[in-house]
């Protein structure tokens, strides 16, 4: 049994564990073992009881030599059950031994974490993370044990572990340290200058690693590598292509910025020029941007300004490359495309400028991008039909992609969800063809509060979900797409009754909504916020955000609206202003059955077209307001109905939200009824909510936790008195108010001491 990976994936720690309950033998190779003699003498005095059990070889990697042919003739003999530990492959003639059956293999695939394993590490360690943190830390470090608790160690004095995951990286010091001693210190020059060079391209194959250190090698030098155990990851059966581990990868970066600083942005060009020499358009653009201006890689820029549109990459970055091509009409359409996803229209609108006069699929998108920056949703559509019309099903699957989605965010921006879906699904199924991940994340982020708010929340879920993992994953989690995401999610989480999840799915698209100037996001964001604040029992405040965004509602379109419709009825709103669900609710709870029926009913029957939502609070409604009335056959009817409805979309703050349900929910689980565990999860849920919440000694008020709950975000004070309505002075106050009653001096200090109390 062979158990081969690179340093820190386990394999001495799973070996021992394993030894001690079967009674192996163990043996830990060292320099006397380049003796076969020697090796063969221990190995002999390791099993000197004379019992048959297997022997443990810690470090076979380490052999050489006559102490290779020694283990090979032990292992051919077939006497001896030998479990060989190493960072590499050791010379056994491994496949002589595949061919036979006689060869068992755990590799580093193998002994990955997974979630759970991770979550169990990290625990045993003291520390407490949320597991969509876990998971990413999992991710970030591919189940590399020695990763995940070097990650934890570092996590040990962090007051924020939230910015930590988020910032985790391969130069963390701690793990900078570990891979500096285990695996680069012992490479000789050579090596260590072939690992450094090449650290700059996501995949390697031979010729690339050519370019990029003006050697002939190159494809040998991989495959050796990678045998080697250097955290070299073969991509294809053939051996070709390569990649090294994630953290790895970033740690050798940061070594090349450090000893080597000139040589980045000659690096870059090289690897974008071989790229785009040999149809790798995509990734010959990231290094063209990285390379500025460095081996003529702003007219590459130009060449492939279709994969600028579809990439996502850094606006900034092509706005200078625009600046140092004036003339040329492309590089001024791929920075438009970048002012845009920045929330300015008025700077895409002047780069547009440079484009007129242009021809062609230039032309065609330029006045596309021109339509979207003015909101003129008449103008895009017959842009994106002149567009299919002149360049038809044979043009380019990215710039189609592009096509779609710029037409489906005007329409999105205008507040015409169904139009916007359309084009939205049609960008990313052509995207998906072409792997273009920026307009995949810009259709799924807003497909997450387009599902969200047709009130589909598995899709949204899965969307938003999906969306969030690409934003975090290509740093874009500060997109306006990510702001959508995290919305989509946050309706989600309040639908089903998990409020603090809620919150900091707010709290995570307001910073992303401000960073990208997505209006419309902060209003959606914040119409949640008016719900969530009611669910605390702040009318006032409530009120507030409410009356703050309505204008902006009103303005919005079809999205917004039933974006508010989705989540629920309004208990902030005064009478004359209520819908029939919110106005049903006020008549039940002032003792009239009758007329909340009368107000319901004609929505619970299907009459005419509702919002899911809005039919199963009338449902609830209807079912509490029988029940009262002594019609309880009719009451488990309606119930039932409700029932079927959330079960399936995972509805759940409708029953517990203030209705009195218990004993009808009682009433139904002693019936025939479909959805027996929802009820009783639900009767779990009002029986929780009874119990008296534990807090301080002198409580937050509603207010002052609102402001906690910002404190850990990057937004400043006044981006704080945005979000909650109040005034800066006033946040002031309260972060002064909040600091006493956590007895801390500064923002950190909070965070630190609200996390250990479990109030953020």
């Amino acid at each position: 049994m062979l158990v081969s990976a690179p340093a820190g994936w386990g394999k001495t720690v799973l070996l021992a564990s394993w030894a001690t309950a079967r009674g192996a033998g163990w043996l830990t190779v060292g320099p006397r073992h380049l003796d076969g003699a020697r090796l063969l003498a221990d190995v002999e005095a390791g099993l000197s009881d004379g019992e048959s059990r297997p022997l443990v070889l810690d470090d076979a990697h380490l052999l050489r030599g006559d102490g290779v042919t020694a283990l090979r003739e032990l292992v051919a003999d077939g006497g001896i059950r030998v479990v060989a530990a190493a960072r590499f492959d050791p010379d056994l003639r491994l496949g002589r031994l595949r061919l036979a059956g006689r060869l068992g293999e755990l590799r580093a695939s193998d002994l990955a974490f997974t979630d759970e394993e991770g979550a169990e590490l990290l625990a045993a360690m003291g520390l407490s993370l949320r597991s969509d943190q876990v998971s990413r830390l999992v991710a970030r470090t591919e189940g590399w044990a020695a990763g995940l608790r070097l990650a934890g160690l570092s996590l040990a004095g962090e007051d924020d572990p939230e910015a930590f995951v988020a910032g985790f990286a391969g130069d963390d010091r701690a793990v900078a340290d570990y891979l500096t001693g285990e695996v680069l210190d012992s490479q000789p020059w050579g090596t260590r200058d072939f690992l450094l060079r090449t650290s700059i391209a996501e995949r390697l194959c031979g010729e690339l690693a050519d370019a990029l250190t003006g050697a002939h090698d190159g494809a040998l030098t991989l495959e050796r590598l990678a045998g080697d155990g250097m955290f070299l990851i073969a991509l294809d059966r053939r051996r070709r292509w390569y990649r090294y581990h994630g953290l790895f990868r970033e740690h050798l970066r940061a070594r090349l910025r450090v000893e080597q600083p000139d040589a980045e942005r000659s690096l870059h060009a090289r690897a974008g020029a071989w790229l785009a020499a040999n149809c790798r358009s995509r990734e010959a653009v990231a290094h063209a941007l990285a390379a500025g201006d460095a081996g003529g890689c702003d007219r590459l820029l130009a060449e492939q300004w279709v994969e600028l549109l579809a990439g996502g990459q850094d606006a900034e970055v092509v706005l200078a490359a625009s600046e140092r091509r004036r003339g040329d009409p492309r590089l001024a359409v791929a920075a438009a495309a970048g002012r845009l996803e920045r929330g300015d229209a008025a700077g895409a609108e002047a780069r547009l400028e440079a484009a007129r006069g242009a021809e062609g699929d230039v032309e065609l998108i330029a006045a596309l991008l021109r339509a979207r920056a003015r909101g003129d949703v008449e103008a895009a559509r017959r842009g994106a039909a002149r567009m299919r019309m002149q360049a038809g099903p044979a043009a380019p699957a990215a710039l189609r992609a592009v096509t779609h989605l710029e037409l489906g965010v005007t329409e999105f921006a205008h507040g015409l969800p169904d139009a916007a879906a359309e084009q939205l699904e049609a960008a990313r199924a052509l995207a998906a063809e072409v792997g273009a991940e920026w307009v995949i994340l810009g259709c799924s982020g807003r497909a997450a509060a387009l599902e969200a708010a047709a009130g589909r929340l598995v899709r949204a879920e899965a969307a938003g979900r999906a969306a969030i993992a690409t934003a975090e994953r290509r740093g874009w989690h500060r997109s306006a797409p990510a702001a959508w995401a995290q919305a989509g999610l946050a309706a989600v989480h309040w639908q089903r009754d998990e409020l603090p999840d809620a919150e900091r799915r707010c709290d995570a698209a307001a910073v992303a909504a401000h960073a990208s100037a997505e209006s419309r996001a902060l209003v959606a964001v914040r119409a949640l916020r008016a719900q969530l604040a009611a669910a605390g029992g702040d009318l006032e405040r409530s009120r507030g955000l409410a009356q703050a965004v309505e204008p902006d509602m009103r303005s919005g379109g079809g999205l917004l609206a039933r974006w508010v419709e989705a989540l629920g009825p309004a208990a902030w709103a005064l009478p004359g202003e209520r819908g029939p669900i919110a106005e049903a609710t006020a008549w039940l709870q002032r003792g009239d059955p009758v007329a909340a029926l009368r107000r319901v009913e004609a929505i619970a029957e299907g009459d005419s077209p509702s919002h899911p939502a809005s039919r199963l609070h009338a449902h609830v409604i209807a079912a509490v307001a029988r029940h009262s009335l002594g019609r309880h056959e009719e009451a488990s009817r309606a119930l039932e109905q409700a029932l079927a409805i959330a079960s399936g979309e995972g509805y759940r703050r409708p029953f517990v939200g203030g209705f009195p349900l218990r004993r009808l929910l009682e009433r139904q689980l002693a019936r025939p009824t479909a959805h027996a565990p929802l009820v009783a999860e639900l009767l779990d849920a009002l029986q929780e909510r009874e119990r008296a919440p534990a807090g301080l000694l002198e409580p937050l008020s509603e207010r002052e936790q609102a402001v906690l709950r910002l404190l850990p975000t990057l937004l400043s004070y006044t981006e704080i008195g945005s979000e909650l309505f109040v005034a800066v002075n006033t946040v002031k106050t309260h972060v002064k108010s909040v600091y006493r009653k956590l007895d801390v001096s500064n923002r950190r200090d909070a965070v630190a001491r609200a996390r250990a109390l479990r109030l953020i």
